[in-house]
């Protein structure tokens, strides 16, 4: 998995999901839309200070299309749902930092 594929992810309008918390805690799904607006949905709000990406976050979102889960600063993702991610393909990044590198590394990441 490198930038081309990541940038195929993004053009060809494929769901992303990221974890934000403006106005309060809660897990948005962010996507494009053929007119190349951007729409968001929640679709979680945790009962606890951290957010945890879990088996359960990612069998939420499967069923929306979601191709990409990046976590946000105040996320935490588990092993196991990175695990979990691949089997129902999606790519569950360790944090927003490893979102960047990948879209600096080039096709060689």
């Amino acid at each position: 998995m490198g930038v081309k594929w990541l940038k195929e992810q993004i053009e060809n309008h494929d769901r992303m999901i990221s974890t934000s918390f403006p106005g309060g805690r809660c897990l948005k799904i962010v996507y494009r839309l053929k007119s190349g607006r951007s729409a968001e949905e929640v679709i979680y709000i945790p009962d606890g200070q951290e957010y945890l990406i879990g088996n359960e976050v990612v069998d939420r979102v499967a069923r929306l299309g979601v191709t990409i889960i990046v976590p946000s600063h105040y996320s935490r993702v588990t092993a196991a749902a990175q695990g979990y991610g691949r089997m129902k393909n999606i790519r569950v990044m360790d944090s927003m930092k490893q979102f960047f590198a990948i879209l600096h590394a080039g096709d060689e990441y």
